[in-house]
This record gives C-alpha cells, structure tokens and sequence, in this order.
C-alpha cells in the first residue's frame, strides 16, 4: 500500500467521509434541546423531576449539593412527591395541564422565608418537606408571590 494511499482515498471521498464522520459525531445542541423538550412534555415524572432539581440548584449552589442525587437529599422519591400531589389535586388539575399556565407546585411557606445553606440544614428539609407542598392554578400561584397562604 502506497503512504498517501489514504490522502487520495479522503480527497476523492470527501463529502462521503464528511458526511459519515457527522453521523458518528454527537447530536448538536439543538438536537439534545430538542429531544429534553419532548421528554419533558411526554413524561410527567421526568418533568417533575426536572422542574425539583432546577428548584434546589436555585436553591442552594449546586457546589454544595455534595454529589447527591437530587431525590436523595429530600428523603423521599419521586412517585412519593406524585402521590402526594396527585392525592390533593382539585377537579381539573392532572399531569397533563401541569405547568406554566395550568397547575404549579406551591411551597405552602415560600423558599424566601427559610434561610439555610446546605442541605443538612434543618431549614432545607422544612421548606423541602412533603408537607410544605402542594398543587394550586398557576394563576393562584402567581398572585400569592412570597407570602405564605393557609392550608384549606
């Protein structure tokens, strides 16, 4: 076999060789955005789960999340958090109007009300807590802001 042999072969081949090597490489970003974004819609658990994660990394800085699974630092799994929801939902709410303009998770105490740090802290489970959550109408949701509204 001749050294170039392979530079040749590629010259001649080019679009072919492009055109493979694009299809081995990794879905672009839009790809990737794309596909999270029709996971999200079809799955409920993995929309809940998404939208529980982006809370805590709001929360508190994903640095001190400590390697933790998400689920595993609040003590309880997702299927407990759908039950607990699904267990107060009002005539009307379900999965599948869950969200911006439907029903939205309400932390009965707002975040902004608890101060804490890392997860160990006390005040991180309170405002975590099973308890403190629960289904309301986006729009109730929205008005309330950050003020804490009894339990009906």
């Amino acid at each position: 076999m001749r050294p170039d042999y392979g530079r040749e072969f590629y010259a001649a081949h080019r679009e072919a060789e492009r055109l493979r090597d694009k299809a081995r490489s990794h879905p672009t970003a839009k790809e990737r955005q794309k596909r999270y974004r029709v996971a999200r819609k079809a799955d409920p658990q993995f929309r809940l789960t998404s939208n529980v994660r982006n809370g805590l990394y709001r929360a508190i800085r994903a640095s001190l999340k400590g390697g933790y699974h998400t689920f595993e630092l609040l003590g309880y799994s997702v299927t407990d958090l759908m039950g607990h929801l699904e267990r107060q939902f009002e005539p009307g709410m379900s999965w599948a109007n869950y969200g911006a303009s439907g029903w939205q998770i309400d932390h009965i105490v707002p975040l902004a009300f608890f101060t804490f740090k890392t997860p160990d802290d006390a005040e991180f489970r309170a405002a975590w807590a099973l308890a403190n959550m629960r289904p309301l109408w986006a729009t109730e949701n929205k008005s309330k802001g950050g003020r804490r509204t009894l339990l009906l």
